[in-house]
């Protein structure tokens, strides 16, 4: 979880849905992102994923694009 503890990182995007996403839920350290709170863009089964973080440490999130959008030319940044 080194992203987490880097001030350069702001905001964590997800690269797709992430079907599995909840799994990862118990594996996390949640004082670490306490800490270090990095804003979660993505949408789909991200979704478990971002309210699990709120949940345990209030760290808000958004619903929105994620980088396969970018590659796929959904979001063009115009």
């Amino acid at each position: 979880m080194d992203f987490i503890k880097d001030p350069e990182v702001s905001v964590i995007i997800t690269t797709n849905g992430g079907t599995c996403s909840i799994r990862t839920l118990p594996l996390l350290d949640y004082d670490l992102i306490t800490q270090n709170p990095k804003l979660i863009v993505g949408y789909s089964d991200t979704t478990a994923l971002q309210v699990g973080v709120y949940a345990k440490t209030g760290t808000l999130s958004l619903t929105g694009f994620n980088c396969s959008d970018i590659k796929n030319g959904i979001v063009t940044g115009k």
